[in-house]
């Protein structure tokens, strides 16, 4: 079965370099650029003819789909919602960087494993379970699976199927790109990421 993972499209968090997490705060929604983005996907994903389509329940990602292929049947499921940033939320990346500079990764541009311990945030590990456990509850389809989620957990499914303990030195795939997954029983390949 083949899944592709789509990451949603720019928000003003991602552009302002701000730690969005799983907040729906306004500076966590689409930004023109970002419709424009999701809506340029329109003929990319409809050549897809997917048979299911899943969504994280955040607005930037219900945007996402919105404006890429408009009123389509598709499921909601938590497990897909972005990592929860605890006390990061809402704060810059040099917030981050000047007052905890230990749980900082600047090649990456996010926290480090270990950062809820002074965030009450979600551990890497965390998510990784949630979206392994996602990817391995979808029933078996004859065509392919769309899945409109975020960045880290798109990261949290490479790490999970390549078995790779963290994320920290995976890169966040770009807004709107797509990751090719597939799945023989609990048997995963990557064939691609963020293209």
């Amino acid at each position: 079965m083949e899944i592709y993972l789509m990451r949603h499209g720019e928000t003003r968090a991602n552009h302002d370099l701000i730690i969005q997490g799983d907040s729906n705060a306004p500076w966590a929604q689409l930004t023109a650029a970002g419709r424009a983005q999701a809506a340029g996907m329109h003929d990319r994903l409809a050549a897809l003819h997917p048979t299911q389509i899943f969504c994280s329940p955040l607005d930037r990602t219900r945007e996402t789909l919105a404006q890429a292929l408009g009123d389509v049947p598709v499921t909601f499921d938590t497990r897909l919602r972005e990592i929860h940033y605890g006390s990061f939320q809402g704060h810059t990346q040099e917030w981050v960087k000047t007052l905890y500079p230990e749980w900082w990764h600047a090649a990456v541009g996010n926290v480090l494993s270990g950062y809820e311990s002074v965030s009450g945030g979600e551990s890497f590990t965390d998510v990784a379970r949630r979206t392994m456990a996602f990817l391995r509850s979808i029933p078996e389809q004859a065509g392919p699976v769309l899945v409109i989620t975020h960045g880290f957990v798109i990261r949290s499914a490479l790490a999970g199927i390549l078995g790779v303990p963290e994320t920290e030195t995976l890169l966040e795939p770009p807004n709107v790109s797509l990751t090719r997954v597939t799945r023989d029983c609990d048997n995963f390949a990557v064939w691609y990421y963020g293209r």
